[in-house]
């Protein structure tokens, strides 16, 4: 599987309505429209066909709440902004990996220039009550109006949810969530994921260290982080996947495309070494100083030429067998 991340158009944006853009995301915004169109259309072109977009971000739109901070359901925008990046996908022959929301929805509290929350959400995973609020009301009407599609590959629980997880590479002991309450939540998730949709779940660990985490919750893909300073955690690239004694194949969901030593033709072939069973590209859109899809595109369209017979499409369904996975 060779694959990207995005990872969104406008962080936190793309799906429903927010103060930076009131009347929806995606399906309101030509000029974001066009530029997903463009982005895909290179994708397609360079062998790329499965790609990880982040739904909500640190909340900042999309999810109607609470004075509380009770999540109370889903905005009337929300659909047609992901009916739209469905029809994008489906159109360049895409498989997308929605990652629900992003470890800075629990950090903080946030109000960029007085204008609306980001973040500051801990307590949807704290609180029992408002975890099952979130699932009930903002996850299962996502799951039950999308699981059977196929332009969907699976549903990433929480971006790198140990930065803000006690007891794994969280600090904040009065605001962070405890291990056990990160837990609950996933497999809370996970569970609906398999309720709903033929769809697999997954979690976008922050790196191999993070794999005690999600392990025993049902997770049907595993899914780590690389990036060059994890060499000196114990978590390093040419780490044999079989070390960890997984249940389920391991994905490598982020790789720098800039500020590596390695270039990423060496990170692929590093990673199919390795026993991974994909990798995800970081990443097209994002402009940090990691990512550098545009400067790299040539070689890893020769990457995936050379390798072209170890990359199967494939169809993400638990009961279906698939081949997406290098060697398989």
């Amino acid at each position: 599987m060779l694959g990207a991340n995005l990872p969104w158009v406008h962080y936190g944006g793309d799906f429903g309505k927010s103060a930076w853009q009131p009347a929806g995301g995606l399906s309101a915004n030509p000029e974001a429209a066009r530029k997903l169109d463009h982005t895909f259309a290179k994708f397609a072109q360079d062998g790329i066909g499965h790609v990880r977009w982040w739904l909500f971000g640190d909340g900042r739109g999309g999810i109607r709440w609470a004075s509380d901070g009770t999540p109370l359901g889903l905005d009337d925008k929300v659909f047609a902004d992901m009916d739209a990046a469905l029809a994008a996908a489906r159109k360049h022959g895409i498989k997308i990996t929605f990652s629900l929301i992003d470890f800075l929805f629990l950090r903080g509290d946030r109000r960029p220039a007085g204008k609306v929350q980001t973040g500051g959400h801990a307590d949807v995973i704290k609180d029992p009550r408002k975890r099952e609020a979130f699932i009930r009301d903002v996850v299962t009407p996502i799951l039950e109006r999308y699981g059977r599609d196929p332009a969907i590959e699976a549903w990433d629980l929480i971006n790198e949810p140990e930065w803000e997880t006690v007891g794994e590479r969280g600090w904040n002991f009065l605001k962070s969530p405890w291990r056990g309450d990160m837990r609950a939540y996933l497999k809370a998730a996970t569970d609906a994921v398999h309720a709903h949709t033929d769809q697999w779940a997954t979690v976008g660990l922050a790196s191999t260290r993070g794999l005690g985490l999600v392990k025993g919750l049902g997770l049907d893909l595993y899914h780590a982080h690389w990036y060059d300073g994890h060499d000196w955690l114990l978590s390093g690239l040419t780490k044999p996947v079989s070390d960890f004694k997984l249940d389920k194949p391991l994905i490598l969901g982020e790789f720098p495309t800039r500020k590596s030593r390695r270039t990423p033709a060496e990170i692929l072939t590093a990673a199919q070494k390795a026993g991974y069973g994909g990798t995800m590209l970081w990443s097209a859109l994002s402009e940090d100083p990691f990512a550098g899809y545009d400067a790299v595109r040539a070689s890893m369209k020769q990457w995936a030429r050379e390798h072209a017979d170890d990359l199967s499409p494939g169809s993400a369904s638990r009961t279906i067998p698939r081949q997406t996975f290098f060697g398989g």
